[in-house]
């Protein structure tokens, strides 16, 4: 649901620099973000400024996930969300 109904980048961003800032580690802008975003995670990671030989991976990530499922609601619905889903409804 993230990404997809809801507009949830600014939310990841924060997430993320408060992450960066516990380990004293410079933020990010979303421009910046944009640009270094990527697929395995792990890369992302890196190129946000973590040393996984110093951080270990699997529990930044899961403190990421726990963070931003508890904000999720924070992040608002894109606006075309209802009238996406009326529709599908009407089409069962």
């Amino acid at each position: 649901m993230t990404g997809t109904l809801r507009d949830d980048v600014d939310l990841a961003i924060d997430v993320v620099n408060t992450l960066l800032d516990e380990y004293a580690l410079a933020t990010l802008s979303v421009e910046r973000y944009r640009d270094i975003f990527d697929f395995p995670v792990r890369r992302y990671y890196e190129r946000a400024g973590f040393d996984l030989s110093l951080v270990d991976f699997a529990t930044l990530s899961r403190r990421f996930t726990d963070v931003f499922e508890r904000r999720l609601q924070q992040a608002r619905l894109f606006d075309a969300t209802y009238r996406v889903l009326e529709t599908f409804a009407g089409h069962g």
